[in-house]
């Protein structure tokens, strides 16, 4: 029998319940239980075992004890010169304790091994509804320093299968003999399939950067390589053993009770490096059910039960470094930042949490840094659908289960050298369906200031890691424009950069290596219905890839990035996609032929009744060829591009009331020349003479033009719709008029000027958002017969260009109510 220590004490934090401000978790201890924010965990004071450390008294563990229940109010120490073990079913660090397990000053030393297991005792819901017990909670303070270690490093070169030796690029500070490795897959496979995992390896001797492993490797983790051979990554090689261990007693994903950790409350801090924590955690990759007090519910699943959790602690001087977590195949989330902020995260591993090894949970965590960690291993329930983040948030009540390395609901926070293999994604910025709270300001101080998901950027994103995982290697969801620095993408089996669909949003890779095996995958994908820009600067490389820019933007821009892939840049279907490149290079894949761009398709309208499909409108922006080309191929020349249907032999659309051919040109049985020639107008927004185009090498589907900048004409406003080919639709006593802007923007104000059959003239403005160079109003000028629509534009002092004036004519039949076949612009 242990010994029982008798004193107790009742301890509250000085700010009550009532005060706390949004978003802190108020901690309040009374005689029975410690209420955290409207949950609460029993005190276990009545258990047969129970140890209780008073405030300002300092008890050292035993080296070997079991404990039902420890409550800590003063110090409770373990010895640096023997090893202990130290089991319980609860421990509570209650505020103002200390749980010293190690600190920076005063380590546990290598020599020494450490184990604090959490029993396997059946969770009693009748007295702990919340289910915070059967685990370490911190509301204070807690230090686990142990031996400092290399985390994770690199091998040479490549490392073939059968291997019993390997040589590191690093010196292996503090590995040893008998320390379990990890070394991940590196080739590119995508879904169904799996990722291999080596069979359990240790080292068997050490000689400088050369480990003699416990047995040949059961297959080759090569290095991934470019197309041309060179290296892009080579094979990691992490170290799994720490001499601090934070265990369940049970390690079995199916049975028993794993315990969890958690550091709680505004006044909890922790300083936790070169731990290893295997096999905690409850809380499982199926919807959420949390207890509900009310109709007597006992959660089958509670939320907030994890591997490692800080939950709305202060984080300010917070440290996890250097730490080991092993997913034990069915908790969801390995190192957890929850209601967080300014807490550093470095150099610590996850492996096989199902649905992420990293997390910032809610949205609103702050100015949290995460540097040099590595996650490997989780795979979820991603099935290839690149929807399942929203599908598992929204729908599933099921948020972070697909299998990402690092999931960041939370993006505000720096993100800096970190590392994702063998995952089912790499790395998810999923600034979506944030949870509304408050954070503080300054690191320490008050949560003062308000969540906007809309403002939420990155402190720093820089120099991270996505290799070899099955789907995606780096997804956005929601980000606004942020410089996403030197990331390297490699051998992930869809997406080396996926844009997921959601609100508006602007990629910006800086300096970017993405790279696929053989011709497969794609380089970066972007839903153009989604994302309004996509920029791409800075001598980085997108290579290897059946397409290197799949998708698109209503927006690209690329700058001084090599391409070398199946298909470059592929803009099929995607005509009312603009784009800019500078200073690109192109190279065919070895094997391949060079299609550098893909422009359009083959198809151009040849006149006649039927018009041709389209999903939008193809005659707004009338501003010249949307896609330009500076310093092609390192040439020196500047070239526009065009589509087939743009030359100027080929039939021009003429504008009908159906959706969306409204903006089209106002005349029938015009050729494209001619409308540019008359109106300024083309599809597209600029006509090509036949004469002039120019063939490039790699440009497929499309011509070019020398030259940036187009010739446009005076600047005008057409009517394009109503005319006098067919009656005009009158709907609800009037008709609705379309026109646009043509010729040079930068001779005119924005403003268009219109009279309506001689009347007063009135001015139109642009749309308050949308196609800035469209204009639509309505005119109640519907008697039968001819009316006169006169249009001009005025300078930037709004007076009248002469050579902007046009007249355009529409004519009315009959006055019949109608309403028009589908919603219009």
């Amino acid at each position: 029998m242990k010994p029982l220590v008798t004193l107790l004490v009742t301890l509250c934090l000085a700010v009550p319940a009532s005060a706390a401000p949004p978003h802190h978790m108020p901690v309040v201890v009374q005689s029975d239980r410690i209420q955290i924010g409207y949950e609460f965990v029993p005190r276990y004071l009545d258990l047969p075992q129970v140890l209780v450390v008073p405030a300002g008294k300092t008890v050292t563990a035993s080296p070997d004890s079991t404990w039902d229940y420890i409550e800590v109010a003063g110090t409770l120490r373990i010895a640096r010169d023997r090893d202990t073990v130290l089991r319980f079913t609860h421990l509570f660090v209650l505020p103002g304790g200390v749980l010293d397990a190690g600190t920076q000053a005063d380590p546990i030393p290598a020599g020494r091994r450490v184990e604090l297991v959490v029993r396997d005792v059946p969770i009693d819901t009748a007295r702990d509804p919340f289910q915070w017990g059967n685990g370490l909670l911190n509301f204070s303070k807690q230090t686990r320093v142990g031996a400092a270690k290399t985390a994770w490093t690199m091998a040479t070169g490549d490392i073939a299968a059968g291997a019993t030796a390997l040589t590191l690029a690093a010196d292996p500070r503090g590995w040893q003999v008998g320390d379990e490795l990890l070394l991940p897959d590196s080739r590119q496979t995508k879904l169904p399939a799996s990722p291999r995992r080596e069979s359990p390896v240790t080292i068997a001797a050490i000689d400088g950067r050369t480990v003699t492993l416990s047995k040949p490797l059961d297959f080759e983790h090569l290095v991934i390589r470019d197309p041309d051979g060179g290296v892009v990554l080579l094979p990691r090689v992490a170290n799994l053993t720490r001499n601090i261990v934070i265990r369940s007693e049970t390690l079995s994903p199916e049975t028993g009770t794993p315990g969890h950790t958690a550091d709680i409350g505004e006044h909890a801090t922790w300083d936790v490096r070169y731990n290893e924590l295997a096999g905690l955690g409850r809380t499982r990759g199926i919807p959420l059910d949390n207890a509900l007090l009310a109709t007597k519910h006992v959660g089958t699943n509670q939320a907030g039960r994890y591997n490692d959790h800080h939950h709305h602690a202060q984080g300010f001087g917070s440290f996890t470094i250097g730490n080991v977590n092993r997913g034990n195949g069915r908790v969801k989330w390995g190192v957890v930042v929850h209601g967080t902020h300014d807490a550093r995260i470095e150099d610590t591993i996850t492996v096989g949490f199902p649905g992420a090894g990293f997390v910032t949970e809610d949205g609103y965590e702050t100015r949290n840094v995460f540097r040099h960690n590595f996650a490997a291993y989780s795979i979820g329930n991603h099935k290839g659908d690149t929807n399942i983040e929203t599908a598992n948030a929204r729908r599933d009540n099921n948020p972070g289960a697909a299998g990402n390395g690092f999931w960041a609901r939370g993006v505000t926070n720096t993100f800096e050298a970190n590392e994702a293999w063998n995952n089912s994604s790499g790395f998810n910025m999923f600034n979506q369906d944030t949870l509304p709270g408050n954070y503080p300001s300054v690191p320490g101080g008050d949560h003062d200031k308000v969540f906007n998901k809309f403002l939420a950027l990155p402190v720093r994103f820089a120099d991270n890691v996505t290799a070899a995982n099955l789907v995606t290697g780096l997804e956005y969801w929601g980000v606004a424009r942020y410089p996403t620095l030197n990331q390297t993408s490699a051998f992930n089996g869809i997406a080396q950069f996926f844009q997921g669909i959601s609100e508006s949003i602007h990629p910006f890779l800086v300096n970017p290596t993405l790279v696929c095996d053989r011709g497969t995958g794609w380089g970066v994908h972007s839903d153009r219905s989604y994302v309004p820009k996509l920029d791409i600067e800075g001598g980085g490389r997108i290579v290897g890839c059946a397409e290197g820019l799949h998708g698109s933007a209503e927006q690209v821009r690329i700058v001084g990035t090599l391409f070398q892939n199946v298909i470059d840049v592929n803009l099929t279907n995607m005509p009312s996609v603009s784009s800019y490149q500078e200073n690109v290079m192109h190279k065919p894949l070895p094997g391949h032929p060079p299609v550098y761009i893909v422009l359009g398709d083959d198809r151009a309208w040849p006149g006649g009744a039927q018009m041709p499909a389209a999903g939008a409108s193809q005659w707004v922006n009338q501003r010249g060829s949307q896609h330009r080309v500076k310093n092609w191929q390192g040439t020196g020349q500047d070239y526009r591009l065009f589509t087939l249907q743009q030359l100027a032999s080929t039939a021009a659309w003429p504008s009908t009331d159906v959706y969306p051919h409204m903006f089209n040109a106002p005349d029938a049985g015009m050729t494209m020349g001619e409308a540019w020639a008359k109106y300024g107008i083309a599809y597209r927004g600029e006509a090509l003479n036949d004469a002039e185009a120019v063939k490039l090498e790699g440009l497929v589907r499309g011509l070019a033009h020398p030259g940036l900048d187009a010739p446009l004409g005076p600047p005008r406003g057409v009517v394009t719709l109503p005319n006098s080919r067919e009656p005009a639709r009158i709907d609800k006593g009037t008709v609705k008029v379309y026109a646009t802007m043509t010729g040079d923007p930068k001779a005119a104000s924005d403003v268009l000027m219109v009279s309506v059959d001689g009347g007063k003239p009135f001015f139109v403005n642009p749309p308050p958002d949308g196609y800035r160079d469209i204009r639509t109003f309505t005119t109640s000028n519907i008697a039968p017969g001819g009316h006169e629509i006169r249009t001009w534009r005025t300078d930037a002092n709004r007076r009248p260009i002469d050579a902007s004036l046009m007249t355009f004519h529409y004519s009315v039949g009959v006055a019949t109510e109608s309403q028009p076949s589908k919603p219009q612009r």
